[in-house]
């Protein structure tokens, strides 16, 4: 048997008792163990053998749920510009040149430009005339959304969301100066 999760398990339990085919059980749980690394499945042995209550084999959700978590135990996490590209040194000078135009100073008079930071960002682009058109009623759709929360009428997520909101104006604020005015933090 060449996958070790269920190699150690058998050597600890024994064949599995809840079937009557235990050739076509291992068959079964090899199946759908097969993208975990050997190291995953040594660590899911480990995880499955000290968590189990029963005298006998653990359950079959128990043991695939050991190999999920013993995936994510032995993958380090992805670093924040891998995971969200757009919020990566490249993407933030990216945005900030492009904005230093004639397009950023139109869209900071305009009150678009959070908007557009957020495209350059993540297209690494300029926008198009539709693209324009569309950046602008996103600012116009997130200030009417923001004042309705300030206004209470989001229920009881009328604070935190105004909260949020005011965090994204915070941004666009600087944004502005910093393109209009050359104001730099």
């Amino acid at each position: 048997m060449n996958n070790p999760l269920l190699a150690r398990l058998a050597v600890i339990y024994g064949p599995p008792i809840e079937t009557s085919d235990p050739a076509g059980f291992f068959a079964e749980m090899a199946r759908l163990m097969k993208g975990y690394s050997p190291a995953e499945l040594e660590k899911a042995a480990d995880m499955a053998i000290r968590s189990n209550k029963r005298r006998g084999w653990p359950p079959v959700n128990e043991i695939l749920t050991a190999c999920e978590d013993a995936r994510q135990i032995l993958t380090p996490p992805k670093k924040l510009e891998e995971s969200h590209k757009d919020w990566s040194a490249a993407a933030f000078k990216f945005s900030l040149i492009a904005l230093d135009s004639d397009l950023g100073r139109r869209a900071a008079q305009e009150g678009w430009i959070g908007a557009l930071d957020a495209f350059l960002r993540q297209r690494r682009t300029l926008p198009s005339r539709a693209d324009e058109a569309r950046l602008k009623r996103e600012a116009r759709d997130f200030d009417d959304a923001h004042a309705a929360c300030i206004a209470g009428r989001a229920g009881a997520l009328s604070r935190p969301l105004s909260t949020l909101g005011q965090s994204i104006l915070d941004r666009r604020h600087k944004l502005t100066d910093r393109v209009l005015n050359g104001v730099v933090e």
